[in-house]
């Protein structure tokens, strides 16, 4: 903001000085009135104080400004300058006004002749000439280094890659310069060429005020983006370049490529792949070809957004999914927002950041949805991806109802997923050729991730060298999996574990057939056979992962230890900064501890959202369930009690969550 404020100054003095030297050079009748002052010297007075001001301002600016653009000490001391010539003239604008009686003068210099004298006439006249040639310079200058850094405000977000944070970085770029930008380059790198002051500084006031408008947008934009509206995407693993190929045969192509308002529903088991599939759609360049045929001239907007049921407020509710799709759409267009945003738009404290933190509501999305959809309906056309309608916290018949009205016309279509509930079922089952359901096509791609990560690898090779058998249990394990992708990955760990303790065939099978066929049975069968000696640390872990409202940095584990051995350990602990060695000494040992202890049900990943230069490697790491069954499964009524009882009845996990962000400070 800073810079573009500069701009609009810098304008103003120019206009000053530029008036100020006509009225010395040219004849202009000035009549003292009995009642006082002229109006054209009263004028003369109000552009002296006002420039008196806007210099004040300008020599009250910092060094730097907030977009790191350094101001420039010259045109620091030509405002100085600029504001004492001011004083000076209103002083003798105000002696004019106290001379004696009723009087006409053929022009300015001749009315100042009666309080200056000649020399000091003439020495005004050279320091406004003097002024202007500055100011001509110093708008060559100052214009190319203000474009630069005012660009980044309209092109930031157009050109941010997709899933990035806003926050995280900013593009310089200069391809969105206007006419208007380059008129002022072009004549800027052309000093022998008389230079318009006046027109230059009309230019200059129009670029601050389009410029204003592009920070205010973005101010706005900023408030509807959050820090977690790309963390459960990024956390969904790349499908396996050789599956999905079913897809092609399905009625999902075809419906991408038509004028159908229906919604695309796809469904499926839990465990079955779904955010995986919405992913892989997402991101695929295919998806967005199928798209333009669609399109057709028309411009087209995509945007995706993942619900979350273990994450934030945000991540699982209507406000979150709205502001997401309203962002991703906006940000390339952020001249629409004061039409999308009118009440906002409109209030006096938009241009302070501090300001806009006022929680958006449902129906203030919904309707910025309903205007941008009437707004563009000619021009535009809209595809969504919603993954996840299941993990939507409050009424899914709400949910479902919110988007039967996006969809309202050939120019919106969306795909969704979710667990194939009754109320899903209800909704977007009925037509046959607009679903589908993972887990009756899905089979070639669980027989490709087994034949990649079991059968192709070396020891396994061996084994079918030795022992025909091994082809068998590959094709087994296709045949038992009845579509659930997560039970094919935890039996080919297990597999794959046995392997590299040199089982048998006859080992191998008696892996997979003692493998539960159910997850939820998986699950069990792995707290059944845990060590005794785990259980307490096992299910503190587990009550606190299901507390929290994100995931929580594995030091946050580390310390939940501490506070075992010592309940107010947080207040004991010496104040000293954690070197980058110890941090990665504590995220080795916890995620032994976790994978020891948990079985791999609870892992630590890096989180991409909080990739920034300044943070270590291991702060960046979090730790989350496995899949969204996991939780599922620990928070039924029999898993509740038996981790209470493993935990002791006097753990509380918001306690001991409250305890270890304290030893984190």
């Amino acid at each position: 903001m800073e810079s573009l404020a500069v701009l609009g100054l810098a304008a103003n003095i120019i206009q000053f000085v530029d008036f100020t030297s006509k009225l010395f050079s040219q004849s202009t009748a000035i009549y003292r009135s009995i009642n006082g002052v002229s109006e054209e010297t009263q004028e003369m007075i109000t552009i002296a104080t006002g420039l008196q001001t806007l210099c004040a301002r300008l020599t009250s600016t910092p060094s730097t400004n907030s977009a790191g653009y350094p101001m420039d000490d010259e045109l620091k001391s030509l405002a100085q300058q600029c504001k004492a010539a001011g004083d000076q003239l209103v002083a003798a604008l105000h002696s004019l006004k106290a001379t004696g009686t009723h009087r006409k003068w053929a022009s300015f210099t001749t009315a100042l002749a009666s309080v200056w004298k000649q020399s000091k006439i003439e020495a005004m006249k050279k320091k406004l000439e003097t002024y202007k040639s500055q100011l001509s310079l110093q708008l060559t200058r100052q214009t190319q280094a203000m474009l630069q850094y005012a660009s980044i405000y309209s092109t930031e977000l157009a050109h941010q890659p997709q899933g990035q944070n806003p926050i995280k970085t900013r593009k310089k770029m200069k391809d969105n310069t206007t006419p208007e930008h380059s008129s002022i380059s072009a004549s800027c790198t052309h000093p022998p060429e008389p230079l318009d002051i006046t027109v230059e500084a009309s230019k200059l006031l129009e670029i601050e005020e389009r410029g204003n408008k592009t920070v205010s947008s973005l101010i706005i934009l900023r408030s509807l983006c959050f820090p977690t509206m790309r963390f459960r995407h990024s956390k969904i693993a790349d499908a396996h370049p050789e599956t999905f190929r079913w897809i092609a045969s399905t009625y999902f192509i075809p419906w991408l490529q038509a004028d159908d308002d229906a919604i695309f529903w796809i469904s499926g088991k839990p465990g079955s792949g779904k955010s995986t599939l919405m992913k892989y759609l997402v991101d695929d360049r295919e998806t967005t070809a199928n798209l333009r045929l669609w399109s057709g001239t028309k411009e087209l907007a995509m945007a995706s957004f993942f619900f979350w049921i273990a994450g934030t407020d945000l991540q699982k509710s209507q406000e979150g999914l709205l502001q997401s799709l309203l962002y991703q759409v906006l940000r390339k267009h952020p001249d629409l927002v004061p039409k999308i945003f009118p009440s906002r738009w409109e209030e006096d404290t938009l241009h302070d950041e501090s300001e806009t933190n006022i929680p958006w509501t449902r129906q203030e999305l919904l309707g910025a949805f309903r205007r941008l959809k009437e707004h563009r309906i000619s021009s535009t056309k809209f595809c969504f991806f919603i993954d996840g309608l299941d993990e939507y916290e409050g009424d899914h018949q709400d949910l479902i109802t919110v988007l039967k009205s996006l969809v309202n016309s050939s120019n919106v279509k969306i795909c969704a997923s979710s667990r194939p509930w009754n109320v899903f079922e209800e909704a977007f089952g009925a037509d046959p050729i607009r679903k589908v359901y993972l887990q009756d096509v899905n089979r070639d791609d669980i027989r490709t991730y087994v034949h990649t990560n079991l059968v192709q690898r070396p020891e396994f090779q061996k084994l079918i060298e030795r022992d025909p058998r091994g082809e068998e249990i590959a094709r087994e394990v296709v045949d038992k999996a009845q579509g659930v992708f997560l039970w094919v990955f935890l039996v080919v760990r297990s597999l794959v574990e046995g392997l590299q303790n040199s089982d048998r065939i006859i080992d191998l099978q008696r892996r997979l057939r003692q493998f539960p066929s159910d997850l939820e049975a998986f699950f069990m069968h792995i707290f059944t056979s845990l060590d005794s000696i785990y259980q307490a640390q096992t299910a503190r872990a587990f009550q606190v992962a299901i507390a929290t409202t994100e995931p929580l940095a594995p030091k946050i584990y580390w310390f939940l230890d501490m506070e075992e051995e010592d309940p107010d350990f947080a207040l004991k602990m010496e104040q000293i900064p954690e070197s980058s060695a110890e941090l990665h000494f504590r995220t080795t040992e916890i995620q032994k501890r976790l994978n020891g202890r948990c079985k791999g049900l609870l892992e630590i990943t890096a989180d991409e959202e909080l990739e920034l230069p300044f943070l270590k490697r291991d702060d960046v790491k979090r730790v989350d369930f496995l899949h969204r069954t996991v939780k599922d499964f620990l928070m039924s009524k029999d898993m509740q009690t038996l981790l209470s009882s493993w935990a002791g009845t006097t753990f509380d996990a918001n306690i001991a969550i409250c305890k270890t962000l304290l030893a984190q400070i």
